[in-house]
């Protein structure tokens, strides 16, 4: 079992949620591949026991959204919109405690220099809250393996530090959420990594890639991808240029991997009429055929509470309750349809399976596609 947890920055509250639902569940992963705020989620399951998980992701949020005394604002519909332009300039102007402050408040923006300091904010809260949060000694020696995405700046490589190959420390996670230019670069062993949302926002070929000749169930959380809009003023041009940016590489990652599923199954119809003599001279296109099971569930965070470009950034403590809240209904609403996705498919087919509050699902015919 295996999820994949995007970046997404304040939308993460929405990730923690399903995540939540699913951990109740029972829905325990082997793996988990991730980036950005998806990567620091990840980390403080895979570092935590599985009784503490739960209440340590809680105290994260808790942590770096507290709230403010003019939270009052998020509870009306009238005043949302003002609550929530107050919380995004909060954020960008003074930082989240815990998690990054401003360079300004110490009067130090540097314009040029090493990639490490060349950032608007300072990111020493959040080494500290990790370094609180995590058991690394767990982490490198706990069964679930972990994938965190990165990138390379010197050659734009986009890179996964696991588990089972690394020793994974605060500074891997850490350049996982280095967003450029907000955040600054991280070096590890000589080379600068930044956020790997700046390559791929959703780190699901890892998964794909790799998946064994037998069945895997994955959850693919995605925090932008859920509601298609047209834009009709500055703001939501910016925000629906982000949800495209990051959200909808998910969509063409799993078109491409359900086309060679496509693929793989005609290769094993194709073996089944073949002669021993021409099996033998078509082995290696016949290899291509090997049995590749996948169900993939995808819950898209389809809410606009935050109808803005800042929504990624908004972190009043109200909308991060209401995204949580959002995210563990639509966990609960996937578990509901288990029927539709929790059986072991055909032989050699894959699934995907779209959850009942995403907007693609209103593009589909059926409520689940096998290939």
């Amino acid at each position: 079992m295996a999820y994949v947890l995007q970046g997404g920055g304040s939308l993460g509250a929405y990730q923690f949620g399903v995540v939540k639902g699913l951990l109740e569940a029972g829905y325990e992963p082997d793996w988990i591949a991730a980036t950005s705020i998806g990567a620091i989620q990840a980390a403080i399951i895979v570092g935590n026991p599985p009784e503490k998980r739960i209440e340590k992701l809680e105290r994260f949020w808790d942590e770096i959204a507290p709230g403010n005394f003019f939270d009052f604002l998020g509870e009306s519909d009238i005043t949302l919109d003002f609550y929530n332009k107050l919380s995004a300039a909060c954020a960008l102007l003074f930082g989240q405690p815990e998690f990054f402050f401003p360079k300004w408040c110490t009067g130090t923006i540097p314009l040029w220099g090493d990639p490490t300091t060349l950032s608007y904010y300072d990111t020493t809260p959040l080494r500290k809250t990790l370094l609180d949060l995590i058991d690394f000694e767990l982490l490198n020696s706990c069964p679930i393996r972990l994938s965190l995405g990165a990138v390379q700046i010197s050659n734009g490589h986009l890179i996964y530090f696991n588990n089972i190959n690394y020793r994974i420390e605060v500074e891997h996670i850490m350049a996982s959420a280095a967003l450029p230019p907000g955040f600054p670069a991280v070096n590890i062993d000589g080379e600068l990594y930044w956020d790997g949302g700046v390559h791929s926002n959703t780190p699901l070929e890892v998964i794909l890639e790799a998946i064994p000749a037998e069945n895997t169930l994955c959850f693919l959380i995605d925090c932008f991808g859920g509601r298609s809009f047209i834009p009709k003023s500055m703001s939501e041009i910016e925000e629906r240029r982000k949800d495209i940016s990051y959200g909808t590489h998910a969509q063409r990652t799993i078109y491409n991997y359900l086309q060679r599923q496509k693929m793989r199954n005609s290769m094993m119809e194709l073996s089944r009429i073949l002669t021993d003599e021409q099996k033998k001279e078509s082995a290696h296109l016949l290899d291509i055929g090997s049995p590749h099971h996948c169900t993939l569930v995808h819950l898209a965070y389809s809410s606009r509470i935050v109808k803005a470009a800042s929504k990624d950034y908004n972190f009043g403590r109200v909308v991060i309750k209401k995204r949580m809240e959002c995210g563990y209904s639509d966990a609960k609403a996937v578990l509901a349809e288990e029927s539709q996705w929790g059986y072991l498919p055909e032989d050699g087919k894959s699934r995907l399976y779209e959850s009942p509050n995403n907007f693609s699902r209103l593009f589909r015919k059926r409520k689940k596609e096998v290939f």
